[in-house]
């Protein structure tokens, strides 16, 4: 009887190890790859994202996640919790994305506005085989309910 409590103490002890680790994985300074609507590219914003490049970095705090970052204009930040997870997806609760305030180019700050509307609508992340980083949501574009993606890579 006490091997099988060692064993299965051990093998809780992997569990839990494991899934902190991958859980850590978010934790990285991650580049803006692609804005999708309903699986379909935003053109003008991924025009826009071989120009100029933004970046999120993601930090651990004690019971939620920091993040920031260079936009297409500005430099943002804000947190979120994590409220379920299971290996390499989950549930999240953005709490708000906050930004310094410069004008850009119209174009830039139209990607940049539709950008931080679509962070800010994220409910959910998965880590993807090929670590990407994709934050998924619901949105309501022109008047419909719509599926957003933000995929990012290291």
């Amino acid at each position: 009887m006490p091997f099988k409590l060692v064993l299965t103490t051990a093998l809780l002890l992997t569990l839990i190890s494991c899934e902190k680790v991958e859980l850590s994985q978010i934790n990285q300074n991650w580049s803006l790859e692609a804005i999708e609507i309903d699986g379909k590219a935003s053109f003008e914003c991924s025009q826009m994202l071989r120009e100029k490049e933004v970046s999120l970095v993601i930090e651990p705090e004690e019971d939620h996640f920091r993040f920031g970052g260079q936009s297409f204009v500005n430099a943002y930040f804000g947190s979120f919790s994590i409220l379920k997870y299971n290996r390499s997806s989950g549930k999240l609760n953005v709490k708000g994305v906050g930004s310094t305030k410069k004008l850009g180019p119209p174009a830039l700050q139209a990607c940049e506005d539709y950008y931080f509307k679509m962070l800010d609508a994220a409910d959910s992340f998965a880590l993807s085989a090929n670590g990407e980083l994709h934050l998924l949501g619901q949105k309501e574009i022109d008047g419909k309910p719509s599926k957003i993606e933000l995929i990012f890579h290291k």
